[in-house]
C-alpha cells in the first residue's frame, strides 16, 4: 500500500501533491457513521440543507439515518425547529428548510417508530405554535403540508379541530401526498366531501 513512498522521487511527488492539495483521500465511512449517529436535530437540518445535496433523491439515505438514531422521533422533532426560521424571510433557503422538514417527517411516518409520550407532548406544542404562525392558503402549500405531516408523524390529528384539519387537506388537495396524509390522519375516502 505504501510502496510508492520507498522510491524517493515518488515520495517527493506524493509530498508535493499533498502540499498542493491534489492528493485524493477517501473518506472514512466509519467516521461518517459516527457523525450521523451523534447528530442532533439542528445538525441534521444543517447537513440536509447543504446546497450540494439533492433532497429529492435523499429519502432512502434519510430513512437509514433515522434507523441509526436511538430516538428518531425526537431527532426529527428537534430538526423541525427550523421550519419557521426567525432569521429568514422569503426565498430559496426558507423553501429548502421547509422541504427538508417535510422529507424528514415523511421518512419518520414511513419508519413508524414508537414515540415516547414526552416527545408527543413536545410535538403537540410545536404543532400548536406552527398553527399560530401558519398562513394557510394554496399559495403557501409547504406550510400546510408541513403542518399536516407533523400531525401525521406524531399522531396529533385528534388534538386539533377536525373541520380545520379537513380544510387544510382541501387546500393542498392537488399535491400527491394529500391522499396518503388524509388516510394517516384518519379521514377515510368520502369523509372530507367531494373535493377529494
Amino acid at each position: 500500500m505504501w510502496d510508492h513512498l520507498k522510491d524517493p522521487e515518488l515520495k517527493q511527488q506524493g509530498l508535493t501533491d499533498a502540499c498542493n492539495g491534489e492528493m485524493k483521500i477517501e473518506p472514512d465511512e466509519s467516521a461518517d457513521l459516527k457523525f450521523i449517529v451523534r447528530m442532533d436535530g439542528k445538525t441534521l437540518q444543517m447537513f440536509l440543507n447543504d446546497p450540494e445535496k439533492d433532497l429529492e433523491s435523499m429519502g432512502d439515505e434519510i430513512f437509514n439515518v433515522l434507523h441509526l438514531s436511538s430516538d428518531p422521533a425526537k431527532l426529527v422533532l428537534d430538526a423541525m425547529v427550523g421550519f419557521y426560521p426567525p432569521h429568514l424571510r422569503k426565498g430559496d433557503t426558507e423553501f429548502n428548510v421547509r422541504k427538508t422538514c417535510i422529507i424528514l417527517l415523511e421518512q419518520l411516518i414511513k419508519m413508524s417508530p414508537n414515540i415516547q409520550p414526552y416527545v408527543t407532548e413536545k410535538a403537540y406544542e410545536l404543532a400548536s405554535a406552527w398553527k399560530l404562525k401558519m398562513r394557510p392558503s394554496a399559495q403557501n402549500p409547504l406550510e400546510v403540508l408541513g403542518f399536516l405531516h407533523l400531525l401525521a408523524a406524531y399522531n396529533l390529528a385528534s388534538h386539533f379541530d377536525k373541520d380545520e384539519v379537513i380544510s387544510f387537506l382541501v387546500m393542498v388537495a392537488q399535491h400527491s401526498q394529500t391522499s396518503e396524509l388524509r388516510r394517516i390522519l384518519g379521514f377515510p375516502e368520502g369523509t372530507t366531501g367531494s373535493l377529494f
